[in-house]
């Protein structure tokens, strides 16, 4: 016999040894069950303590002054010693204050207590905590604390080396979880370091091991083999039952054992029965290969550090036509420089035919084949957009036309879009005074001229159309490839090559505007408002700052930079912890920035990079993405026909209230988990049909910035090492509770690389940050066509934004299959230090034209002058409309931009009622934007838009003055078909907004701070 089989036979022995001898690695049968105890889920926002999610139950049988309890608790957090364990009496409820901790580890805990009740049952709170509270909840476990009375640890002589068999024993029953949801069995129930141990005699000789599991157990642990595992007796074989077309999932967990493995390779053997056949191709592994959110192919590099366990989760398309039988075959796992291993595949497949492929059943995990989906993502156009059009050099989508120079660049940029938005016009509004152009400047200060070939167009089609242009210089060679879309949007990416090492001044992009359509602007660490005549710029990692958005009502553009690394940054109070990637290009080691200068009728700007040496043989990525605003006509009937109400109430009460579109948000028994509504199907679809019945639209509350714990693939996503979940540093001590924060559920069952986010305590919803794009977006688009398809959902309601503009217009393709699709955006203010002083318009302007409506919320200031509410509230200058948030907005100002608020947060029902007795919906809105609005007042402060219909005119005056003013107002009376010697002014009681009033044409009006009135213009009575 080898001398390396005998170690490994003395080891094998030893380690069955140590198994029979310490009580906590055998294979105990131990009883896991649910428990009822107090487990507070505060609705508010304070701290308080819990007993926890666990505990032993022991039944104490003879009376005694000391009872020993060995808890084979088998826990995988790493420092157990640290944390609390608290006893209880079960039949009074009292806390035992005579407890003394022998020993306390990770496979078990050996305490000694003092009993009350005998014979009687206590329970051991091994995992008690305490909560800051609220949606962002901090939590950390108790430390262990000494309050037993010295005179009993005395009496009983008990030290940490007492004799505990010589102490009556309590009995443990079962071990108890609060929730089978908060249960620990059976994957986070650790094996010993024996069992351990002897896995890894049995199977001396390999590399890694393989241990094969079933989707109903998805694995959890990395650092600790499952108890369940030690009983494997073929680590290598996996069998399964499955029917006809199905989408069947398994998982398999390798193991480095003897050190790292690295770029594991995995490779796949038909699976047979007789003759019929699964082909190889239709076997995947999620975490080594699929198609990523920009329907690229994609690799990833899998690696396992020394120790740690990796899952791996494949999918085997089965066939609705494939024969019945048992399909064998084998999977081979090959890490780099190591010995390969096969894995013995058997699934045994029915004569039955599965509906929806298993997509049903949410534990199946079928659905993680949508992470490879490629649905509605095509060039496709799609309502209101219209094909585009190509004449020559000029390109035009709906309401805009860009023309182009010879260097591929826009020579200038028009809008048709009336003051209005209700309509395009014949004349447009020039964006340029001259041409855009992409510059490199020399060492001697002159600028390099490029010698190219003109515009090549590659691709031309209704969605999209390609252009290219290539050119060279002074050894300097290059390359711009460019598109256009149907909503406006214009992309740019250069790449500049040098063939030696050649020193510039600066590579950058001018943009001349035309100072008339430069009255507002926002972005580059600007609020929305007055555009300047002067602004200096520099990139900074602590902003989310890439880019600058200037324009008019009816005419704008959106500028934004990036190059190669760009990967998108998180948003909503989490910017911070994964922020901007500094373009190597634009920015250059902080040379780069922004500069904009009004020099008379030109708004001169430029995106500069600095000097720098063009190394040889080195390629810079300078990219750049225009929007080009507004991007649709306004629908006015529409907006004020629709009539938001947000809530989980019933239906008809929702319809006496008078609304007509629900919001349906997470956290209620419809959809109780946060971007997963499809747990609770039955009741979500019964909802959606009352409302159908009753005329009503459902939209539902579904996104992808954080996604509910309750999801069936949460441990699944966690395996694909950071592509889906935004992951945080480990800690040195691996997992210890209370480093990574959150929910008590996410720290005793995850890994610590997640962030927690979002927890909602009405259902017991702790959420997990998603990052920034990933393969989960085409999860997204497939849910929605699920929930289109099975539930018949009507839109959704986006609670701020986590994804781009490709998924966006896939999403809008899915939802275009309803009748009468909507889609809301919500989003609070971004201008602050956490989310990088980030407009919210700005930083979801990609998005907008797929929107239906905004509300533009939290923490807006509406108390800021008019050109704010224009630029950052209001959604006009892109063709949208909104409602107000906090503190219920400023019914006086949001009128004069078609806002009120939204119920039942506020009560908007007095502003609808004299929407409807007016006839709002029918009426014609100028706003005091519109140069020729009918209706004007004497001060800046002032501002007035009028709502015309045939003979009466709706007038909302609103006051920005910082006190009690008189107003008066300028009518012109011919645009408004209304006689002035038989018309008065006449302000009607609205409830909690203005008592019933009149004036006469040419009276004052007192207007008090922050206020205003809805005054109808008719003739007098």
């Amino acid at each position: 016999m080898k001398k390396s089989n005998i170690f490994y036979l003395i080891i094998f022995i030893l380690a069955g040894l140590l198994a029979y001898s310490n009580p906590s690695s055998a294979q105990e049968n131990i009883e896991y069950g649910v428990g009822e105890w107090d487990f507070p889920i505060p609705s508010g926002r304070v701290n308080y303590t819990s007993l926890g999610t666990q505990r032993a139950v022991v039944k104490v049988h003879a009376e005694a002054d000391v009872v020993h309890a060995h808890i084979p608790w088998r826990r995988r957090d790493f420092n157990p010693e640290d944390v609390e364990v608290l006893v209880y009496d079960a039949a009074s409820g009292a806390r035992i204050a005579n407890v003394f901790r022998v020993d306390i580890n990770r496979e078990y805990g050996d305490l000694v207590f003092q009993p009350k009740t005998v014979p009687g049952d206590y329970y051991l709170y091994y995992m008690p905590f305490n909560s800051s509270g609220g949606p962002y909840p901090k939590v950390l476990y108790d430390v262990p604390e000494d309050i037993a009375e010295k005179a009993w640890i005395e009496k009983n002589k008990l030290t940490a080396n007492v004799d505990l068999s010589s102490i009556g024993k309590a009995e443990l029953v079962r071990f108890e979880a609060i929730s089978d949801w908060h249960s620990r069995y059976p994957m986070d129930v650790i094996a010993s370091q024996a069992e351990t141990k002897a896995v890894l005699v049995k199977n001396s000789g390999k590399s890694f091991l393989l241990f094969t599991e079933d989707r109903k157990y998805p694995i959890r642990m990395s650092s600790d083999i499952p108890q369940r595992w030690i009983r494997k007796d073929n680590l290598n074989t996996f069998s399964g039952k499955a029917d006809k077309n199905e989408y069947y999932v398994f998982q398999v967990g390798i193991m480095a054992v003897e050190s790292k493995i690295n770029n594991i390779e995995i490779t796949y053997g038909d699976l047979k029965s007789g003759k019929n056949r699964i082909p190889a191709s239709a076997i995947t592994c999620f975490n080594k290969e699929g198609t990523n959110w920009d329907a690229k192919p994609m690799t990833k590099t899998i690696s396992v550090e020394k120790g740690s366990i990796h899952a791996l989760w494949f999918g085997v398309d089965i066939s609705e036509k494939i024969k019945q039988g048992t399909y064998s075959g084998t999977i081979t796992v090959k890490p780099e420089g190591k010995e390969s291993q096969d894995i013995t595949i058997g699934i045994d497949v029915s004569k039955k035919v599965l509906e929806n492929r298993g997509d049903n059943e949410p534990w199946k995990h079928s659905r993680l084949r949508w992470l490879n989906s490629l649905y509605a993502m095509n060039d496709d156009i799609v309502k209101p957009y219209t094909a585009l059009k190509r004449d020559g050099n000029s390109i035009e989508c709906l309401g805009r036309k860009v023309s182009l120079s010879e260097s591929g660049l826009p020579s200038n940029i028009e809008s048709y879009f009336s003051y209005e938005m209700t309509k395009l016009d014949d004349k447009s509004r020039k964006l340029l005074n001259a041409p855009m152009q992409f510059v490199i400047e020399k060492a001697d200060g002159e600028n390099l001229i490029i010698r190219s070939d003109g515009v090549k167009y590659v691709d031309e089609k209704a969605g999209i159309i390609r252009w290219e242009m290539t050119g060279s210089s002074d050894g300097i060679e290059v390359t711009c490839q460019a598109k256009m879309e149907f909503d406006g949007y214009v992309e740019y990416n250069y790449q500049v090559t040098s063939n030696a090492n050649i020193p510039v001044n600066d590579i950058r992009l001018e943009l001349p505007f035309n100072s008339d359509i430069a009255r507002y602007s926002m972005g580059m660490g600007q609020e929305g408002g007055k555009c300047p005549s002067n602004l200096a710029w520099r990139w900074d990692v602590k902003n989310n700052q890439d880019g600058i958005w200037i324009g008019d009502v009816n005419a704008g553009m959106q500028i934004r930079f990036w190059a190669e690394n760009y990967d998108r940054p998180l948003n909503t109070n989490f910017y911070q912890s994964k922020p901007l990637n500094m373009p190597p290009s634009w920015y250059n080691n902080d040379k780069g920035g922004f500069l904009m200068q009004k020099n008379g009728n030109t708004l001169n700007t430029r995106v500069f990079s600095g000097a720098r040496t063009l190394e040889k043989g080195e390629t810079l990525n300078f990219n750049f993405g225009m929007l080009i605003t507004p991007f649709k006509i306004i629908d006015t009937k529409k907006h004020f026909s629709t009539r938001f109400y947000h809530s989980a109430n019933p239906v008809d009460s929702v319809k006496v209230y008078g609304a007509n579109t629900i919001n349906l948000h997470h956290a209620n028994e419809m959809n109780p988990y946060i971007n997963y509504p499809f747990l609770s199907v039955d009741k979500l679809k019964a909802r959606v049909k009352e409302a159908h019945d009753e005329n009503m639209r459902l939209k539902l509350y579904y996104t992808v910035r954080e996604l509910t714990a309750h999801a069936p693939e949460v441990h699944a996503i966690l395996s694909l090492d950071g592509e889906i979940f935004s992951q945080r540093k480990p800690s040195e001590n691996k997992r210890n509770y209370g480093t990574n924060g959150g929910y008590p559920w996410l720290q005793e069952h995850l890994d610590s690389t997640y962030m927690a986010a979002w927890f909602s305590n009405s259902q017991e919803c702790p959420a997990i940050v998603n990052t920034g794009v990933s393969r989960w977006h085409n999860y997204y688009v497939e849910g929605m066509n699920w929930l289109v398809d099975n539930i018949g959902i009507d839109g959704i309601y986006i609670d701020d934004l986590a994804f781009d503009r490709t998924t966006m217009k896939r999403i809008r393709k899915v939802l275009d299959k309803r009748p009468d699709p909507f889609i809301d955006l919500h989003s609070a203010n971004q201008f602050n230090y956490n989310d990088g002083f980030v407009n919210s318009a700005f930083l979801y302007l990609e998005h907008f034209p797929y929107l239906d409506r905004l509300w533009f919320g939290e923490y807006f200031k509406y108390e800021n002058k008019p050109d704010y509410w224009m630029v950052e509230v209001s959604g006009l200058p892109y063709g949208l409309m909104g409602e107000m948030l906090q503190d219920g907005g400023n019914l006086y100002r949001g009128m004069i931009y078609g806002m009120t608020n939204r119920a039942p947060r506020n009560d908007p029902r007095p502003i609808w009622k004299i929407w409807d007795d007016f006839g709002i919906a029918e009426s014609r809105m100028l706003g005091y934007w519109v140069p020729y609005c009918p209706v004007k007042t004497d001060r800046d402060d002032v501002k007035a838009t009028v709502y015309q219909r045939q003979g009466k005119a709706l007038v909302s005056v609103a006051s920005w003055a910082d006190n009690i003013i008189n107003a008066k107002l300028t009518i012109d009376w011919e645009a408004l078909g209304i006689d002035s010697e038989s018309a008065e002014l006449y302000a009607p009681a609205i409830d909690g907004f203005q008592p019933e009033k009149t004036w006469k044409p040419d009276d004052t009006i007192a207007i008090s701070k922050g206020k205003g009135y809805l005054i109808i213009i008719r003739k007098n009575k």
